[in-house]
């Protein structure tokens, strides 16, 4: 055994470490990274200088020219008629809800005969709910039948009271008519409240036992038809809810111990909200260097490219609105210019055209003129006998 151990250990060759380990990979590839973030951000500002101009007052504002004739004229080519437009949608909606609401009947009628129950069964449902009736009629009798109160229900429909108005009216016509002398005396009218209160203030004692009857009843039979009495006949009086903050802070309710591992797990939590804090404030300490590096590199380039201060921002975006509201009033300028000259040239040429009456007296005159010519021509004719070609000539 020694011997083999001694072999396996004069046999065990190290092998050593590839080159790559040792070399700072990483670190170059960090270095390369921040080196092109380096660069890129200098062809940046370099680029922003070259570009940059400051304003000038002494160099006119280039306006941009205006298109080709070619370029405004542009080709109308009409889109085609897209196919919905021909298409009956409206009677393809109709014929497909049709068919839906088919398809809803028939498997309707189809679960509808499925839920009924065989004969046996059906007349069985039938004696059942015909059991169930009887037995709640049977109930309302019993629950009712010591009630003072009976309401007296007419069996037929209530008379036609504007016919009986009606008929009264008629036969007091029909009275004055057969005797107009007769006075009519009123009987006066009675209220029956007296009576019912069975004197001149305090009701009868027949009446008061009755009302006492029926809250007597109402009490005992009323509250097990609402909850929480639904399970008892018995009077129960409404209870009210307890004050739990007073229970709680009565020197009778037994107070928490304070035991330690609920002493650690407060402690655990305080621990755990204080490094909450500390990080959220390195977080913001950070974010607010940071801030405050990128305001400093704002206002170089700022300042490098010579808008850095706010009042010169300020002066330059006046003297841009200014120079647009000059531009503006010098397009407007010239669009009346040639607007007034258009209306100059109209005028000049109806000021040398006659009025209208009087171009409408010149063709008169004139028609008048070459009438006078044709009748002169045709009585000439008619002189050297040959009236009969005037009815082959075109101007007659």
């Amino acid at each position: 055994r020694d011997a083999q151990l001694r072999d396996g250990r004069n046999s065990l060759r190290h092998v050593p470490l590839p080159a790559s380990t040792k070399e700072p990979r990483y670190e170059q590839i960090s270095a390369d990274a921040s080196a092109r973030v380096k660069q890129r951000r200098e062809g940046r500002k370099e680029e922003m200088l070259a570009n940059a101009r400051p304003f000038s007052f002494q160099e006119a504002v280039k306006k941009k020219p205006l298109p080709s004739e070619p370029d405004l004229q542009v080709v109308f080519r009409a889109t085609p008629v897209p196919k919905a437009v021909h298409e009956p949608l409206w009677e393809i909606i109709q014929h497909r809800e049709a068919g839906r609401q088919e398809r809803v009947a028939r498997e309707a009628q189809a679960l509808y005969q499925k839920r009924q129950l065989p004969p046996h069964l059906a007349e069985e449902e039938n004696r059942r709910l015909a059991r169930s009736a009887e037995e709640r009629a049977r109930i309302e009798r019993e629950a009712l039948k010591d009630n003072t109160f009976h309401p007296k229900v007419r069996a037929s429909l209530p008379p036609d009271f504007g016919a009986l108005q009606r008929r009264f009216e008629k036969s007091l016509e029909v009275a004055k008519l057969t005797n107009p002398h007769r006075k009519v005396v009123h009987k006066e009218f009675a209220l029956r409240t007296d009576q019912l209160r069975g004197g001149n203030q305090r009701p009868a004692q027949e009446q008061i036992d009755m009302v006492e009857a029926d809250i007597a009843r109402d009490q005992l039979v009323l509250p097990e038809q609402r909850w929480p009495y639904a399970s008892t006949r018995a009077k129960v009086p409404p209870r009210e809810i307890p004050n739990f903050k007073l229970l709680h802070e009565s020197p009778r309710m037994p107070a928490y111990r304070t035991t330690t591992s609920e002493q650690l797990r407060r402690a655990c939590v305080e621990e755990s909200a204080l490094k909450d804090q500390l990080r959220t404030r390195r977080d913001e300490q950070r974010e607010a260097k940071r801030l405050a590096a990128l305001r400093e590199v704002s206002k170089e380039v700022a300042q490098a490219l010579g808008n850095g201060s706010a009042k010169l921002n300020k002066l330059n975006k006046q003297n841009q609105q200014h120079t647009q509201r000059e531009r503006f009033k010098a397009d407007a300028r010239e669009k009346q210019q040639q607007a007034d000259a258009r209306i100059a040239e109209i005028r000049a040429k109806l000021a040398g055209r006659p009025f209208l009456f009087q171009r409408q007296s010149a063709d008169a005159n004139a028609l008048r003129a070459k009438q006078a010519q044709y009748d002169k021509f045709g009585a000439l004719i008619r002189e050297h006998g040959l009236g009969d070609l005037l009815e082959k000539m075109p101007y007659t």
